[in-house]
């Protein structure tokens, strides 16, 4: 008889018309690994009034929020799935990355704060729980993974969808599906951090009404974004938003944490700087609004946007960016990545890293080689030089010909261009290698097309193949292998040998020593050196204008695996014509081989084995091998071991 008593008494209840953080205030008590326990006080995080209200508007039906890493971002989730179980129970899909971050979030925030609430108490003990259905008295609820088993079959209303950039290719199109029963009264949520441009929850947010949250200067109360990256309304060479003093050592090093220390708020309009204190993260706050950048789109869809400024703290955002930018100077981005995504919860491109950067010329001229008396000499520290050759058929009119790139290297990794140009014959190529005295072996040649023609050039004149391939390493293994021992992985193949003659007459009696290496992990060696972000990479002020139309001529794209549905970054040809770029890839996989730049990629304690003898009785030193010159001191003699 209670109930029956129950259910009557709530059928004719009167509906509770109070804003939904004003109901979190008076009834909810949030318990579990919340950050703040207790009541919800949306004063002191006011960014999230708008998004409460959008919930009760009946025109909304979907709501974006693209929020920084603890920002309460996933909290208005739960307070909605909280409210909508006391006062509109109606089918509802809470959707995580996995399986297990759905039991988990249920398990130490929505159950312990059910417990805690009398309101809802009542409601907890009553439910049955079947799998990733949890069958409360009045409404079904799904804590599930976003996967295509979960997101079928369903119809749902409410629809609560968590950190969709780590989601799967076409996992939100899926999850809006269920909704289609409740085309007029559906309520979407779609929650997360920054991603990628071009993913699913890219479009899905710049497909909205967007909301940006703002601020009121305390000096001239101008309304504008609370953005970290900003410049000055009548100097755009000035910045505004978080600006800091630029602080360095007697070293001449940028000091980052004393820069950090400096970091301030300044208005984008009068200028005033406003310290990083309490008092200006109450002010930001109270006087928060947003600011609407499409007004006349529909309010059906609406997408809205903060950062962890919201929390005040600048110094620690500035010391982490700072620290980004200087490992992306080592030629590594995640750091500037996540800091983007997690704390700006901006969507993330290879261009927001990548400045234009415009080739740098030294003081110097390329090396008349081919005039009469020339005579080669070394440069500082020089302790092995290169040719790098490109061959090409020729279209129409023009006849078969060599792009070439010749570098000087030093121990240092850093290294000077000395010769770059075109060549028409293999005589021609020979002659260059004899008048800048560069070793047989030390003459690398493409041989990605005419392979057999150029496999005989190089067996004839003792010269080097190297051909390109998509894969990431290649796995070394010692002749004498241990048991258990792991191959090693490096970013070129084991040498092998060509037979240029091969089915043919004279078969076996010549061959061309190769070499396969790894498009994606050299060519980003060899962007970042071009780009400043290695050793020093030096050109000559008379770079012919083919070299410098060729050099930049590849980007990285992002595309999606077939198989994982996972992004990757692939190398694009922009213009065919990417000799020289092609030659300057090739000086990295020889510098590689050479041990003079390093790659990553083996375990520290493989490289400190002694190398084993090849079978030509070189010993496997690749440094003596191709040159004959003296191996620098810190060059590893493991990493340049090559074996048939």
């Amino acid at each position: 008889m209670d109930e029956i008593r129950h259910a009557w008494l709530n059928a004719w209840r009167k509906p509770d018309r109070r804003q939904i953080y004003t109901w979190a205030r008076e009834d909810l008590n949030l318990q579990g690994d919340y950050r703040t326990k207790g009541k919800f006080h949306v004063e002191t995080s006011r960014h999230l009034i708008l998004p409460f209200n959008f919930a009760l508007n009946d025109q909304v039906r979907m709501i974006n929020l693209l929020k920084g890493v603890q920002t309460a971002g996933s909290l208005v989730g739960d307070i909605f799935f909280d409210w909508a179980l006391k006062n509109q129970p109606a089918p509802m899909m809470m959707t995580y990355q996995s399986d297990d971050d759905a039991e988990q979030h249920y398990v130490t925030r929505i159950e312990p704060t059910l417990r805690a609430t009398d309101v809802l108490w009542p409601i907890l003990e009553r439910v049955r729980k079947k799998r990733d259905l949890y069958q409360f008295p009045a409404m079904n609820v799904y804590f599930q993974g976003a996967n295509m088993n979960s997101l079928q079959r369903k119809s749902i209303r409410y629809e609560v969808n968590d950190e969709v950039w780590d989601w799967k290719p076409g996992m939100l199109s899926e999850a809006w599906a269920r909704t289609e029963g409740y085309q007029e009264i559906s309520k979407i949520f779609n929650i997360s951090q920054g991603g990628e441009e071009g993913t699913d929850w890219d479009m899905c947010w710049h497909d909205g009404r967007r909301y940006e949250w703002g601020w009121h200067c305390r000096e001239c109360r101008h309304h504008q974004p609370l953005a970290f990256f900003s410049e000055m309304l009548d100097d755009s060479r000035t910045r505004a938003g978080i600006v800091w003093s630029d602080i360095r050592g007697r070293d001449g090093q940028r000091d980052i944490d004393r820069c950090a220390a400096s970091a301030r708020l300044r208005c984008c309009r009068c200028g005033r700087e406003h310290p990083d204190e309490p008092a200006t993260w109450e002010h930001v706050n109270t006087s928060g609004d947003y600011l609407c950048l499409d007004p006349d789109r529909s309010v059906t869809n609406v997408s809205l946007h903060w950062s962890s400024l919201v929390n005040g703290r600048y110094a620690s955002l500035v010391r982490e960016f700072l620290r980004a930018n200087q490992i992306k100077k080592q030629g590594n981005t995640d750091p500037l990545k996540k800091f983007y995504q997690k704390k700006l919860a901006q969507m993330w491109s290879d261009a927001a890293a990548e400045e234009k950067v415009v080739l740098s010329l030294g003081e110097y001229l390329k090396e008349p080689a081919l005039t009469a008396g020339y005579v080669p000499a070394s440069i500082d520290r020089e302790i092995n030089r290169c040719i790098t050759a490109d061959f090409q058929e020729g279209r129409g009119s023009d006849t078969r010909h060599f792009i070439i790139v010749c570098r000087a290297w030093r121990d240092d990794g850093s290294s000077r261009l000395l010769w770059e140009g075109r060549l028409n014959t293999p005589a021609d190529l020979y002659a260059l290698q004899i008048a800048l005295d560069v070793a047989p072996a030390c003459v690398c040649v493409d041989g990605g097309h005419a392979r057999n023609e150029v496999a005989t050039w190089c067996a004839r004149y003792g010269w080097t193949v190297l051909i390109g391939d998509d894969l990431e390493t290649f796995p070394h293994t010692p002749r004498h292998r241990k048991r258990g021992e792991k191959p090693t992985q490096r970013p070129y193949s084991m040498r092998f040998k060509i037979d240029p003659r091969r089915g043919q007459v004279g078969q076996g009696r010549r061959f061309a020593h190769a070499f396969t290496w790894s498009n994606p992990t050299v060519k980003k060696l060899t962007w970042n050196l071009r780009h400043g972000r290695g050793a020093r990479w030096e050109l000559p002020t008379d770079l012919s204008a083919d070299y410098k139309a060729q050099i930049d001529t590849e980007v990285r794209k992002r595309v999606l695996d077939k198989k994982t549905g996972r992004p990757r970054y692939w190398w694009v040809t922009l213009d065919e014509n990417n000799h020289a770029w092609d030659c300057e890839n090739m000086q990295t996989v020889f510098a590689l081989m050479a041990g003079i730049l390093a790659e990553d990629i083996e375990d520290e304690t493989q490289k400190e084995n002694s190398p084993t003898p090849s079978p030509d009785g070189s010993g496997g030193d690749v440094s003596k091998l191709l040159s004959g010159r003296p191996i620098a001191p810190h060059d590893q003699p493991q990493q340049l071991t090559l074996l048939e």
